[in-house]
C-alpha cells in the first residue's frame, strides 16, 4: 500500500533568494525581471529563467529574431549586484539551450547542437576553482532518427526528462541513470502523452511534471498542465493550470524556482512586445495536488489508503489498508465547505487491504475535499479532483 505524505519544499538553508531584487509575486503573474530583460521587437525568451541552487547565478536563453538562432547568457550576483548578461564560455559557437543545474551550484546539464541538423545532445559541464570545464557527452540510448531532442529537466536521482520532436507530434520521455548508465529512454504514458505535449518541468523529487501541451479545452494554443506522481510511478491526468496562468497566448518553459516557492514560465501579455518571463507563487501547483493533504495517522495504528484514478472523471476508487476492522463513513465537501456528496450504507470493513468505488457522475468539475472517517474516530483526508 502506497502512503503519501506531504513533502516540503528545499529551501537550501536560506529564507529567501535574491530573485534580481525583485518583489515577489502572489497568486497573480507578474512579469519579471528589470528593463534589461524584457524582450523586444528583436528578441524573446525562450525558455524560463534558471537559477543555480544558491540564487546567486541566472541562466536564460534568448531567441533572436535577426539571426533566427538563440543564445544562452548568464549573470550573476556579486556582493549583492548583479551583472550585466554574459555568454558562458563553454558556449562558443555551438547552439546551447536548456541550461538545468544539478544538485548544487557546481553542475550544470545543456542541449548542445554541433551539427545544425539539429541534433542535440545532452551534455554535463563540472566547475571547479570557479570556472566550468569542457562539456562532456552523456551517452542516453536512443534513436536519433525518431526525432529532435529539446527541453530537459533533471531529477534528484539524475534521471533525465526531454522531448522529442516526431514525425507524429511532440512528446516527452526519459531515461534514467543505473548502474552509472543512462538506460534506454522511455515514454511517459498518455495521461501526459495522449497529445501534443513537451518542454517538461520535473520535480527534483519526481511528485509532478508541468508540461506544455495543445489538447481540447486549452485557453491558449498552448497550455501549462500539471500530472502527478505517486511512489508506484502511476501518473494522473493532465491538469490545465487553469486560466490565472494560461492565456490566449501560448505559456511555455515552465520551471520551479530552486527553493519551491516560485513558478516561471514565458508568456505574452498585456504591455508585452513578445514573450517575456513571468513569475506566481508556486502555492498553485500544491492546490491541485491531489495527494498533498493525505494524512497518514499513526497513533499505534497503520491506517493509509490512496485514491485512482484521481483526477478523475464518472468513477474513482479508493483502496485502503486498515490495521484493524472498523466501520467506515465517507463525506465530499466542495472548496466553499458544503458537503456535496454522503456516501451512505458503508459497513464494517475487516483488516487488512479493501477497495471502495466511487460515482462522481453527479459532480461538477472542480476541487473537492474527501473525508474519510473511521469508527475510532480518525479523519482520512484528500483532495479529490473531478474533470
Amino acid at each position: 500500500m502506497v502512503v503519501f505524505t506531504t513533502i516540503c519544499n528545499t529551501t537550501f538553508g536560506q529564507d529567501s533568494l535574491p530573485y534580481l531584487g525583485q518583489t515577489p509575486p502572489g497568486d497573480i503573474p507578474e512579469r519579471f525581471g528589470p528593463s534589461f530583460l524584457q524582450s523586444d521587437n528583436t528578441w524573446n525568451w525562450f525558455g524560463a529563467p534558471v537559477f543555480s541552487p544558491d540564487g546567486k547565478e541566472m541562466y536564460f536563453v534568448k531567441y533572436l529574431y535577426t539571426t533566427n538562432d538563440v543564445k544562452m547568457y548568464y549573470i550573476q550576483d556579486i556582493d549583492g549586484v548583479w551583472t550585466t548578461p554574459q555568454i558562458p564560455s563553454f558556449v562558443g559557437n555551438i547552439r546551447t539551450e536548456s541550461p538545468r543545474f544539478g544538485k548544487d551550484n557546481n553542475k550544470l546539464f545543456i542541449l548542445r547542437d554541433l551539427t545544425g541538423v539539429p541534433d542535440f545532445k545532452v551534455y554535463t559541464i563540472e566547475r571547479t576553482a570557479g570556472a566550468w570545464n569542457s562539456p562532456q557527452l552523456i551517452n542516453i540510448p536512443y534513436n536519433n532518427a525518431l526525432g529532435s531532442m529539446s527541453n530537459i529537466s533533471i531529477s534528484n536521482d539524475s534521471t533525465i526528462y526531454f522531448t522529442l520532436h516526431t514525425f507524429q507530434g511532440a512528446f516527452i520521455y526519459r531515461s534514467k541513470l543505473i548502474n552509472g548508465h543512462y538506460s534506454q529512454y522511455e515514454r511517459l504514458p498518455n495521461q501526459i502523452n495522449g497529445y501534443n505535449s513537451s518542454s517538461p518541468y520535473i520535480e527534483p523529487n519526481e511528485r509532478y511534471i508541468i508540461f506544455e501541451s495543445e489538447r481540447p479545452g486549452t485557453y491558449g494554443q498552448y497550455d501549462l498542465y500539471v500530472s502527478f506522481k505517486d511512489s508506484q510511478d502511476n501518473w494522473t491526468n493532465a491538469i490545465n493550470l487553469g486560466s490565472s496562468i494560461n492565456s490566449s497566448e501560448a505559456e511555455y518553459g515552465a520551471n520551479i524556482s530552486p527553493d519551491g516557492k516560485y513558478l516561471f514560465f514565458n508568456s505574452k501579455r498585456q504591455g508585452d512586445i513578445n514573450y517575456n518571463a513571468y513569475w506566481v507563487d508556486a502555492e498553485i501547483i500544491e492546490e491541485l495536488n491531489p495527494f498533498a493533504e493525505i494524512e497518514n495517522f499513526t497513533n499505534n495504528e497503520n491506517n493509509t489508503f490512496q485514491i485512482f484514478p484521481n483526477p478523475c472523471t464518472t468513477q474513482t476508487t479508493i483502496s485502503l489498508e486498515l490495521a484493524n476492522e472498523t466501520i467506515i463513513s465517507l463525506v465530499i465537501f466542495n472548496i466553499a465547505g458544503i458537503k456535496v456528496k454522503d456516501f451512505d450504507g458503508f459497513e464494517k470493513f475487516s483488516t487488512g487491504k479493501q477497495e471502495l468505488t466511487l460515482d462522481t457522475s453527479n459532480l461538477q468539475s472542480g476541487i473537492y475535499m474527501l473525508y474519510l472517517q473511521l469508527e475510532s474516530g480518525k479523519i482520512l483526508t484528500s483532495k479529490i479532483i473531478i474533470l
